[in-house]
């Protein structure tokens, strides 16, 4: 849920041709790292002036914590 979540966002986000993988790796049954990879003119946009937006998407994500239990911890990096 929360990788479709963050992937329609970059579709959303991002221009059109914009390469980008979303990947989740599970630390323990309530702890997970989504890692965003992008191409490096695009880092800017995924995080956000002061980290604004990336801030904001971890809210999001995290909101989904009631259902699933599961708390994210968002990295964004180069592709």
């Amino acid at each position: 849920m929360a990788k479709e979540f963050v992937e329609n966002y970059l579709t959303l986000l991002l221009e059109q041709g914009v390469k980008f993988k979303v990947l989740i790796e599970d630390v323990s049954e309530s702890f997970a790292y989504l890692t965003i990879y992008v191409q490096p003119e695009y880092i800017g946009v995924v995080v956000g002036k002061r980290s604004m937006l990336k801030n904001a998407l971890k809210t999001v994500i995290n909101g989904c914590k009631v259902k699933k239990q599961k708390v994210y911890k968002i990295n964004v990096k180069e592709s």
